[in-house]
């Protein structure tokens, strides 16, 4: 079963008006004829896992990139021996139960005395470093888990991206079909969001609270600046801004019943489809078929043919009868 963002169109107006960007009123999905064909005949789109696309990265980078890192670690394990050396007090971040036990360790290290003291350091250290394996382990796991289980449809706010063509559609051979995001989103109950472009992973966890929880005995969930997983689909490297996505993205709540080649559908309304963008290479009567299956979606449906730009690098827009 499919999680939407909302459960009644109130509550999903309440979430528009909080999204940061306007969303166009056509969103393009580039796809091959065959594909379209698909589309159009089952009245369906298909999200699909993130694992299944062309960027490594996309929607599959480390949440826990800075937990991970070495300077990280060595923090934490620098603030338990200066604990348990007595160099530092007990932190007040402690819970209770972590308090005793570290209390209750510091009394064993005083009745060692200096010859075992060492030694019984380098155990805990030891200790430590797998706890933190540990820890790591399993707060991955329960992100991974959201990962394999994230299902996405991705769409643009032009039609007329060279590149986008060049990838997604065919090589120019295929559609962009231009969708009305109103009535998607309220069909779905599920917002479109626009995907950021960054030079750097986005951080994550505040690493200040999410060390406390580590060594305070806390859940580390506090420690995360976002407990949205779909920040996994949001977010790309740089160099993809040309692109201008914008994309929906679902999950799935029960674990065991999708792989992650698993493909999700879901129907498409009537009126949702507003356009039909034939690329430049593709043929007069594959544009006649498609338009003929889009029809029962919309009446006054607008299809179009590019043509390259007669004077610069680029494409027009020609209807097509």
């Amino acid at each position: 079963m499919i999680f939407p963002d909302a459960t009644s169109l109130d509550q999903l107006n309440a979430l528009r008006q909080e999204r940061a960007d306007a969303a166009p009123q056509i969103a393009y999905h580039y796809t091959s004829l065959e594909r379209a064909r698909e589309i159009l005949s089952t009245g369906s789109v298909s999200f699909s896992s993130p694992f299944r696309f062309n960027d490594p990265f996309d929607g599959q980078w480390d949440l826990l990139w800075q937990a991970n890192r070495e300077e990280f670690r060595q923090r934490v394990l620098t603030t338990l021996r200066d604990i348990l050396s007595g160099k530092i007090p007990i932190p007040s971040y402690f819970s209770a139960v972590r308090r005793g036990q570290i209390q209750t360790r510091l009394g064993q290290l005083q009745k060692a005395g200096h010859v075992h003291q060492d030694q019984m350091l380098q155990e805990d250290m030891h200790f430590a470093e797998q706890s933190l394996n540990n820890i790591g382990a399993e707060v991955a796991h329960r992100w991974y888990s959201a990962q394999r289980l994230m299902r996405i449809f991705c769409m643009c706010r032009s039609e007329l991206s060279l590149q986008m063509w060049s990838y997604y559609g065919a090589h120019h051979r295929g559609v962009a079909i231009g969708f009305d995001v109103q009535c998607l989103e309220d069909k779905w109950l599920m917002l479109l969001r626009k995907v950021r472009y960054e030079t750097k992973l986005p951080q994550m966890i505040d690493e200040d609270r999410f060390l406390e929880a580590v060594l305070g005995g806390a859940d580390t969930n506090a420690g995360w600046r976002a407990s949205d997983p779909f920040v996994l689909a949001l977010v790309k490297e740089k160099h993809w801004e040309h692109e201008e996505e914008w994309r929906f993205a679902v999950g799935e709540k029960e674990p065991s019943s999708l792989g992650t080649e698993t493909l999700v559908k879901l129907p498409v309304g009537c009126g949702c489809i507003r356009e039909l963008v034939l690329g430049t290479r593709s043929h007069d009567h594959a544009c006649r078929e498609l338009k003929a299956l889009a029809q029962p979606f919309n009446e006054r449906l607008t299809a179009v043919k590019l043509q390259q730009h007669p004077s610069a690098f680029g494409l027009v827009r020609t209807a097509f009868a």
